[in-house]
């Protein structure tokens, strides 16, 4: 984690901050916090190798890039963000820094709290992150490659970052979302919901929404407990800030006797897109 102190000075030169100056964390893992006198927001970050930034806050984007000492520059903002604060004589209490507190587990050490009611979790091992309300529970482990979410009831969502698999793949996208579906989707089901015993109702679907490839819902069937899962399956794509283009598969599973439950659940899991490790030199 590195923490940057400054943007909000008056630009005279690099030690010359004042009240408003601004803290710029970014957390070593593509999370990041800005924060000043009057509040912060949390987003997410990226970089390419020139050293550009994208700092992203919810449907906004900051762009920012690291000079040779390491200090960042936002357009938009005046002055820098200071890296070296030793250098600059600033303290980590002048800059409201509070010690960092040791991560209780893996879900703990890889959630962010929005501060609205959401958080977001970020599963590098897998390269997908999600956001989601904060009463729904991180299945960690639970389903193979990918990432799972469960709400208080009976729906869960599941995301993967399916590039590997999509490259190699010689179909069209709806038959590559007809493969996954089999592949993938129906042993999510077995894992969350028990053995599929059948399935019907597969309809195929072709929204004009940017960046979507192909989507399609189907009934899912357990027979032992006669319990009926309707499910959402969508194929998009998700893109890096250096245009690196990755591809992501998710699924909403439902209780189809809770009218809207699919659609509902489908915007209560949102900003499901590709994440990586990005180091901090």
């Amino acid at each position: 984690m590195v923490c940057y102190y400054g943007a909000g000075y008056n630009g005279q030169g690099r030690g010359d901050y004042d009240s408003q100056a601004t803290l710029l964390t970014l957390d070593g893992a593509g999370g990041c916090v800005l924060r000043s006198e009057t509040g912060g927001e949390t987003g997410t970050y990226g970089s390419d190798a020139e050293g550009a930034l994208s700092l992203r806050f919810g449907e906004r984007t900051e762009n920012a890039s690291v000079d040779a000492d390491g200090d960042i520059t936002v357009e938009g903002r005046m002055g820098y963000f200071l890296r070296d604060w030793e250098k600059w004589g600033i303290t980590e209490a002048e800059a409201g820094v509070a010690p960092a507190a040791e991560p209780r587990d893996e879900a703990e050490a890889n959630r962010v709290d929005n501060g609205d009611g959401s958080f977001r979790y970020y599963d590098f091992d897998n390269g997908v992150a999600l956001t989601c309300p904060e009463e729904m529970t991180v299945l960690t482990d639970r389903i193979v490659g990918g990432l799972a979410v469960r709400d208080g009831g009976n729906g869960c969502v599941t995301a993967r970052n399916v590039t590997g698999i999509y490259s190699t793949h010689g179909g069209t996208d709806d038959e590559f979302l007809w493969d996954y579906t089999k592949n993938f989707v129906f042993a999510d089901f077995a894992l969350l919901y028990g053995a599929l015993d059948s399935y019907d109702s597969f309809v195929p679907e072709h929204a004009e929404i940017e960046g979507r490839l192909a989507a399609v819902t189907l009934s899912l069937k357990n027979g032992s407990t006669a319990s009926t899962v309707q499910a959402k399956v969508l194929l998009y794509t998700s893109t890096y800030a250096d245009g690196t283009v990755n591809y992501i598969c998710k699924t909403v599973f439902a209780d189809p006797a809770e009218a809207g439950a699919l659609d509902a659940l489908e915007k209560a899991v949102h900003d499901v897109g590709a994440v990586r490790l990005v180091p901090v030199e």
